[in-house]
């Protein structure tokens, strides 16, 4: 049997401990995975094809998204919700945040009249801040 005493000088002790560096690396990695990930996870349920726009600027971090999807079906954040059902909905969050600013995403595909009805449920709401979505040709 190997005495490993020997080996060692006094004042050394075996280092038995676990080295987190590895570890600490790899979970910043999956965090910034993660956070690039998520705003496409946020509306992978929803089918909207936002319009093109040569002049859309950056998107700001807003209180509350509606979406208008292709088929006519209204979403406030990911949930579905009836066109008075959003008008209360919205009364009560700008009741709460006088400041609330909405942004609205409405499908490529959809009739413009559709697209100034859910507008004007949201102005009737009290929401002053209306933001419309698109993506940057």
């Amino acid at each position: 049997m190997i005495n490993l005493d020997k080996y060692l000088k006094q004042d050394q002790e075996a280092f038995s401990g676990i080295n987190i560096v590895p570890f600490t690396d790899v979970v910043l990695v999956l965090l910034i995975i993660f956070m690039i990930a998520a705003p496409g996870i946020a509306r992978a349920g929803m089918d909207v094809s936002l319009p093109g726009s040569k002049t859309a600027g950056q998107s700001q971090a807003h209180k509350l998204h509606v979406t208008l999807s292709s088929k006519g079906q209204l979403y406030l954040e990911k949930e579905l919700i009836t066109g008075a059902d959003l008008k209360i909905a919205l009364q009560t969050k700008v009741q709460q945040n006088p400041a609330s600013s909405v942004v609205l995403n409405a499908d490529a595909a959809v009739a413009h009249g559709k697209v100034i009805e859910v507008l004007d449920v949201i102005r009737a709401s009290g929401v002053r801040q209306i933001y419309v979505g698109t993506v940057r040709k």
